[in-house]
């Protein structure tokens, strides 16, 4: 019988030169681009090992020069299965291009304006936004300037025609709100800037039901980040807003940092993301919960679905399938419904705040200093 130690060292040595698995056959993958993990074998690595909270799994450093070698190698890959089913999802033939370089920091809210074919991203913390325009290829960029200006937004989504976004009081010139822009006409009007004379903090992400209510997040993210001067003056909240009759009501108080926000497929679950604010904060609760909603009004029957390993989620997409996208950190995690990691879209070295569906298996990423487009086979849910 061999001793215990031998067994183990082994084992881990055997682990520490299987941390992915090998491609199907019928798939003509580049192997730079596309890579399979072993979950098994990741479970147990060679200690010592240490990674810091952002910098994902192929940032982690063991006392293994092969094993780190690989998980480098892993973290240049741009599509990485954690699941054979995220083979499926991103087909035989997946491409990540990056389509511009902005000189400015976080992008956000990007969202698809389909009668101009174009997509909408804000220029966070400014007063101008951006407009790729997609019918022409290689796309083109350029500036938007609304009328009046439309200050700082962190949301959107796209109805009836119209955008309705979430803006967080950029520099105190207007309060943080849900304002309403007309790409027709290029021009914004507001929606919604008071709880019954208490301002909001920052309307971070918003989603509109199949009943036409709008369903939103606020949390101090602004205030934090010192870019409303305004102290909250509200507890962090899921609010539901009806359009017609202007009725707001809580229908949550049990997220402290809610951000990213969207329904399952047939508008049963709701998802939100909690994102505490801050590298103090790493074993805060971060995780995308699931609500059960019930008659388009209510919540109930929270439970934790996902908690990345990057330490946080920001914006949140759902595909035709029910398979949720979120942005964590340098990569989008596709996860089941089950909360099952399937696999990571990832862009080396930058920071994905928000993505958005675009038809034909197109997603449209933004983030920190650019733009990117993915392509893949799994479609995503298109807004109009």
């Amino acid at each position: 019988m061999f001793p215990l130690g031998t067994l183990l060292a082994s084992s881990l040595a055997g682990l520490a030169r299987n941390i992915t698995n090998p491609l199907p056959s019928s798939c003509d993958y580049n192997t730079s681009e596309v890579v399979f993990i072993n979950q098994k074998a990741l479970n147990v690595l060679p200690y010592y090992f240490t990674r810091d909270y952002l910098s994902q799994l192929w940032g982690t450093e063991t006392n293994s020069t092969t094993l780190n070698a690989e998980l480098a190698s892993i973290g240049q890959a741009s599509f990485i299965a954690f699941d054979a089913r995220f083979l499926d999802i991103i087909g035989p033939n997946p491409t990540l291009e990056r389509l511009f370089t902005l000189p400015e920091g976080t992008h956000e809210a990007p969202n698809y304006l389909p009668e101009q074919n174009k997509v909408f991203v804000s220029n966070f913390n400014y007063t101008y936004e951006y407009l790729v325009d997609l019918n022409v290829e290689p796309p083109t960029i350029e500036n938007l300037t609304t009328t009046p200006n439309l200050q700082s937004v962190n949301g959107g989504f796209i109805y009836q025609g119209k955008l309705i976004v979430g803006t967080d009081g950029y520099r105190n010139d207007t309060p943080p709100g849900l304002y309403i822009y007309d790409p027709a006409t290029n021009t914004s009007e507001v929606l919604l800037n008071n709880f019954r004379g208490l301002k909001f903090s920052t309307p971070d992400d918003l989603v509109v039901d199949n009943a036409g209510q709008v369903w939103f997040v606020d949390a101090p993210f602004s205030y934090i980040s010192d870019v409303y001067d305004n102290p909250p003056e509200l507890a962090p909240s899921v609010y539901r807003y009806n359009i017609t009759s202007g009725a707001l009501v809580v229908v949550d108080q049990s997220i402290m940092w809610p951000n990213g926000i969207a329904f399952s497929p047939d508008n049963k679950t709701l998802y939100i993301t909690d994102t505490p604010l801050g590298p103090t904060n790493t074993t805060v609760e971060h995780a995308i919960f699931a609500f059960d909603v019930i008659n388009s009004r209510t919540l109930s029957n929270k439970r934790t679905l996902y908690v990345p390993d990057t330490y946080f989620a920001d914006g949140l997409k759902v595909s035709e399938t029910g398979n949720l996208y979120t942005a964590c950190a340098s990569t989008v995690d596709v996860i089941s419904p089950e909360g099952e990691l399937l696999g990571k879209i990832n862009v080396p070295g930058h920071i994905i705040n928000n993505l958005v569906f675009l038809p034909n298996g197109t997603i449209i990423l933004t983030g920190v200093g650019g733009i990117w487009r993915v392509r893949i086979a799994e479609q995503g849910i298109v807004h109009y």
